[in-house]
């Protein structure tokens, strides 16, 4: 985490800290200070990028003090509704932020613009940070409990947070069932990101529930039709998953779907139907492609082609922390365990609590011999671990010998086959 700049999330900086943060943030702070001094569209864009770039990066510091001075930089007005947004969310100014949302409302934008700002918190990873933020929302929220906009984004925050708050889903949900077709209409963007909240806190069924709704009201939202085929996997129904990407294929005629398949297809160990369908010539190109079937090609017993495809993936998106964690793993099947290393640093780095990051870095310390490094990166939650000794007819403990550590952690990753995104409800789905 980078130094702290500021005392809070809504304290502008002080010229001097301002002016410290664009010098080693923007390159040349003489200009960047001077154009402080009146509204400037350009100069607030590249604030906002920096602001971006701080939060990808976990320096959280620079990220509030960026956004601090855009906030302060252009005002609110409709050519940065979006942006100003989602700052005034980052920085816990919750009154800014849904006054700026009425506002947006007002326009009645088409929901694949709409969601960009369903999830102002997507690149904050820290813990501390976001649980913070969420007791403002809270907050702010009393008095407000039939207001499914302040509400959705608090269980958003409180699912970012690791908070499991099931009353506040349940309550939203009844909310769901008794709206209109005009009101849901209104906020099915929201409603998108409550159904894909509820997937992420393992409620599937009213996932499901909410996901066909929207598709009965946007049959060519090709992230509803991706998420309730996630949402029909996780409870049991895999040929419905199935049969809901070829279904979705058919109506979309993108690369999105079959792309999509052939992800859920390496999730049930159905390596060459996947790579099959990634390499369809409708997903061949597709950027998203390039890491699962980099995936496919290491489980099929191909670490040197799963490379390119892995380093093509990360050229294309160095970001894609994903990528990184079968680049790893391609490294470590290739024995290039210091390159390894490097890749599953940079995702702990960036998001702290990545667990296929500390599961490879754990097998990789065993491995080396360097035991107390090796216990200092197990950090697999309890009940995953006593589920992992249950399969591995290890008996649970709390203290496990080495041995049966290595045991857990190759079980771990035998059982997930070609998943290795982190999300709580992909490890109920190979947990079962």
């Amino acid at each position: 985490m980078g130094r702290q700049t500021t005392a809070g999330y809504n304290i502008v900086p002080k010229t001097n800290l301002i002016n410290e943060f664009l010098k080693s943030h923007a390159g040349d702070s003489v200009f960047f200070v001077s154009g402080l001094k009146k509204k400037n569209p350009v100069l607030a864009d590249l604030i906002y990028r920096r602001a971006e770039l701080a939060a990808q990066n976990g320096d959280y510091a620079g990220m509030r003090a960026a956004f601090s001075i855009y906030i302060r930089q252009t005002g609110q007005n409709p050519e940065n509704y979006f942006q100003f947004f989602n700052a005034c969310c980052a920085l816990g100014e919750f009154k800014k932020a849904f006054r700026t949302l009425s506002l947006i409302g007002k326009f009645a934008l088409p929901t694949s613009q709409m969601i960009e700002i369903a999830n102002p918190w997507y690149n904050i990873y820290n813990p501390a940070l976001l649980t913070k933020l969420s007791n403002k929302l809270e907050f702010y929220s009393a008095g407000r409990n039939t207001d499914v906009r302040v509400m959705g984004y608090l269980l958003v925050l409180k699912s970012a947070a690791g908070q499991k708050d099931a009353l506040l889903l349940r309550s939203i949900f009844k909310t769901f069932r008794h709206a209109s077709d005009r009101a849901f209409k209104k906020d099915i963007w929201l409603y998108f990101k409550i159904a894909e909240t509820a997937l992420n806190l393992c409620f599937f069924r009213e996932a499901c529930e909410i996901l066909k709704r929207i598709i009965d009201f946007e049959p060519f939202n090709e992230q509803a039709h991706g998420r309730l085929a996630e949402a029909l996997l996780c409870r049991g129904q895999e040929r419905a998953a199935m049969r809901r990407f070829e279904k979705a294929a058919d109506t979309l005629k993108t690369a999105s779907m079959p792309v999509w398949h052939g992800e859920t297809l390496l999730w049930l160990g159905r390596y060459r139907e996947a790579l099959g369908k990634l390499n369809s010539a409708i997903c061949a190109a597709y950027p998203l492609a390039w890491c699962w079937r980099g995936a496919a090609l290491l489980k099929l017993g191909r670490p040197d082609e799963a490379l390119k495809n892995l380093n093509t993936a990360l050229a294309l998106k160095p970001s894609d922390l994903e990528a990184r964690i079968w680049r790893a793993e391609t490294f470590m099947a290739l024995k290039r365990n210091l390159k390894a290393m490097e890749d599953l640093d940079f995702v702990v780095a960036v998001n702290p609590t990545y667990l296929w990051a500390y599961v490879n870095m754990t097998l990789l310390n065993l491995e080396g011999g360097n035991f107390k490094k090796a216990l200092e990166t197990l950090k697999l939650p309890p009940d995953l671990t006593t589920a992992l000794a249950l399969k591995c007819r290890i008996r649970p403990e709390a203290n496990y010998t080495l041995p049966e550590l290595h045991k857990l952690l190759e079980k771990a990753k035998a059982l997930a086959k070609g998943n290795r995104r982190n999300e709580e409800y992909l490890l109920k789905l190979w947990l079962k």
